[in-house]
């Protein structure tokens, strides 16, 4: 469906049930495509829900939870997971948020606590 691409990494995002069949068996073409494009590539498919390719994109660190924050200025969400996990994703705080946001057309603050 959409590919993007980040300092670390190339996202894949699939149509929901795709992903499999990206991967490949045993991962061989997510493997042979990395080695040609010189990046690592997370597979991650589109979901009704939010929450699946947040989790798809920071795995495997745990997603605690996402929480709605009411400010003067409106509201936002934002995602906390583990302070164990800060350094360990393949994305800055920032590159999620943007990609989360193309993704998924929402706005969420990623937070690690």
């Amino acid at each position: 469906k959409k590919i993007f691409k980040t300092e670390n990494v190339t996202v894949v995002v699939t149509a929901e049930g795709d992903g499999a069949k990206v991967v490949g068996r045993k991962g061989e073409i997510v493997k042979e495509i990395a080695s040609q494009i010189d990046s690592s590539i997370r597979v991650v498919e589109k979901a009704e829900e939010d929450s699946a390719v947040i989790q798809g994109l920071l795995s495997p660190a745990e997603v605690e939870s996402v929480n709605t924050v009411f400010t003067p200025e409106g509201q936002s969400k934002k995602i906390v997971v583990d302070e164990g996990y800060e350094g360990k994703i393949n994305f800055s705080e920032e590159e999620f948020e943007e990609l989360i946001e193309k993704i998924t057309g929402n706005t969420y603050k990623l937070s690690f606590e």
